[in-house]
């Protein structure tokens, strides 16, 4: 039985630009855990890999799993793009796979920002006994600015501010269901937030409009890739895609009651 108030944190940080960005900027959700007491397990960087963390949550017992890596709609990979977990038929680029090993998630929460896991893996983990599951049915993608670390990149910071909201609201003791509105919420609070500057900054850089403009577009196509599923229902056929992995926009990446994220 999982044990309440217990996370395993999987935080890959090196294969790339994009995980580097997700390290960094998922750090909040690190910290929060930390603040409100939890009894917080962190896999970050080379300890992000298949072994340390199957072993991990057969030892920890956690019943908050989180997950930050690339993925496609049956695959979630850690650390250069080490499978951790999956569904057939996996995907293309040697991540194909003709079994599933999400039995080790029975009765676990699970929150992954991970690019398309939402079309198909997420559904397969609540059908295999997770007790829930956050994610993106679409290529979670964000806005940098390569002229600033991550840390200091106010583009980037908003997309990540908007996931990282999910599990902040879960650590003070909202349901999933809320913690999910919660998110939407701050969405389009960010959404409003670009749209206003381009108003109020017509004088701005050719530069910062772009980014700006694309930060709108962006935010709104994660907002509405946002899925959460608590019933298990049958998966639906889904067309499987390879890894991605994008440049002046990153994807980073995440079915059994479907919430719009609209």
């Amino acid at each position: 039985m999982p044990k309440d108030d217990t996370i395993v944190l999987i935080r890959p940080g090196k294969y790339d630009d994009a995980l580097e960005y997700a390290y960094e900027l998922t750090d909040p959700v690190v910290v929060e855990a930390e603040r409100v007491g939890l009894d917080v397990t962190e896999l970050a960087l080379d300890d992000a890999n298949l072994f340390n963390i199957m072993s991990t949550l057969n030892e920890v017992d956690p019943n908050l799993v989180y997950g930050v890596g690339h993925g496609c709609a049956s695959v979630y990979t850690a650390e250069y793009l080490q499978d951790v977990f999956w569904t057939p038929p996996g995907c293309s680029g040697g991540h194909s796979h003709s079994d599933s090993n999400l039995s080790v998630l029975n009765g676990r929460y699970v929150h992954l920002l991970s690019c398309l896991c939402g079309l198909r893996l997420g559904q397969a983990m609540v059908n295999a006994g997770a007790s829930g599951f956050q994610g993106y049915s679409v290529t979670w993608s964000w806005v940098i600015d390569e002229k600033v670390a991550p840390t200091e990149d106010q583009f980037a910071t908003s997309f990540f501010t908007c996931d990282n909201k999910f599990m902040i609201k879960l650590f003070a003791g909202q349901t999933p269901e809320i913690a999910f509105k919660k998110m939407i919420e701050e969405y389009n609070e960010q959404i409003k937030y670009w749209e206003g500057w381009l108003k109020e900054n017509t004088d701005a850089t050719p530069y910062e409009r772009a980014r700006a403009m694309l930060c709108v577009e962006l935010l709104e196509i994660d907002r509405d890739g946002a899925v959460h599923f608590l019933e298990i229902i049958q998966p639906q056929p889904v067309q499987m895609g390879g890894l991605i992995l994008p440049a002046m926009m990153f994807a980073g990446g995440w079915a059994v009651k479907k919430i719009s994220g609209k």
